[in-house]
């Protein structure tokens, strides 16, 4: 098939309509003003489609050029990772790119972030490796490690050298298994929570998650998200984040839990970690941007949720 358009086209129709102006997009991308006229005024004959309205000194997008604007980032977005991957092959230079994060993190989620670069970049290998906030820091600042992925701890500012940037609310619920006896006493009280086990996931620590969940006084703490959910089929609740549980391959035996206290979903703030925010290459920037923009689709807050600061527990019972 033979295109009417080219990328330099659709390159200077979003650069145009991004800034509803010929002269503003002309200072952001670097072109002329009548380059810019005369591309978009080609594609719009090649099209056949009025893109911009004119209103002032400015451009409005038509009905039209709204419906094409988003297509014609996603084209220009896939053009540019087919030259990135391209230049990869090339160059023939593979590249390894170290990502440390804690347990919180879902498996699908460093699944789908770890495909969107490695189609891109196809010499470019990722290590993702489960560490706890101390050696996270340390590989960061000895270079051990590109990225850091953590729940926030609070207030507390990473060490020196490490910069961060907030991905931001990952909601969070009380879940137990669907045989457990808790089940049949929704919605359950602060008394009732105390009488069973709590599993609390070890990365919790030192985080708000746990002051603000701590129920029972020697709660058990688990390291591995799969050993924790096992045990959860057995006995006991835990807090979870729930886009980890919904996409868990057991997820069908669990269920959350309604309490009587206190709305129940809640949120656990999450941060990515590095030194190299704002220094990174190609192949580090794509994976920066790929953890932000999964985060926000698949993993943050998307409605208002009642009580974000409140403690399920309240008070810590001693058991």
């Amino acid at each position: 098939m033979l295109l009417r358009f080219s990328l330099d086209q659709v390159a200077a129709f979003v650069a145009v309509a991004e800034n509803s102006s010929f002269s503003d997009a002309a200072r952001v991308s670097g072109k002329s003003r009548s380059t810019l006229h005369h591309q978009v005024g080609n594609l719009e004959v090649d099209l056949n489609i009025t893109l911009f309205s004119r209103v002032g000194k400015g451009v409005a997008l038509t009905q039209e050029g709204k419906v094409l604007l988003e297509q014609a980032k996603h084209l220009l977005y896939h053009a540019k990772y087919f030259q990135n991957s391209a230049d990869s092959l090339s160059q023939g230079e593979s590249q390894q790119l170290t990502v440390y994060h804690d347990a919180i993190l879902p498996p699908h989620f460093i699944a789908r972030v770890d495909r969107w670069v490695s189609d891109a970049f196809p010499l470019v290998d990722i290590q993702w490796l489960h560490r706890d906030r101390l050696s996270m820091y340390q590989g960061l600042l000895n270079g051990e490690a590109d990225l850091g992925l953590a729940l926030s701890s609070g207030g507390t500012l990473p060490m020196h050298g490490v910069d961060f940037y907030n991905l931001g609310m990952m909601p969070i619920d009380i879940f137990t298994s669907h045989q457990s006896p808790m089940v049949s006493c929704q919605p359950c009280s602060l008394h009732e929570l105390a009488q069973y086990r709590q599993l609390m996931l070890e990365d919790y620590l030192d985080t708000p998650v746990f002051s603000r969940s701590q129920v029972k006084s020697n709660p058990k703490q688990v390291s591995n998200v799969d050993m924790l959910l096992a045990m959860l089929e057995d006995s006991g609740w835990s807090v979870l984040p729930i886009a980890l549980v919904n996409n868990h391959p057991k997820r069908d035996q669990f269920i959350r839990l309604k309490l009587n206290f206190i709305s129940n979903t809640n949120t656990a703030e999450y941060i990515m970690f590095s030194n190299k925010l704002h220094t990174a290459d190609p192949a580090l920037r794509l994976l920066i941007d790929s953890i932000k923009s999964l985060y926000t689709d698949e993993l943050a807050l998307i409605s208002d949720t009642p009580d974000l600061n409140a403690k399920w527990g309240g008070v810590r019972v001693t058991s």
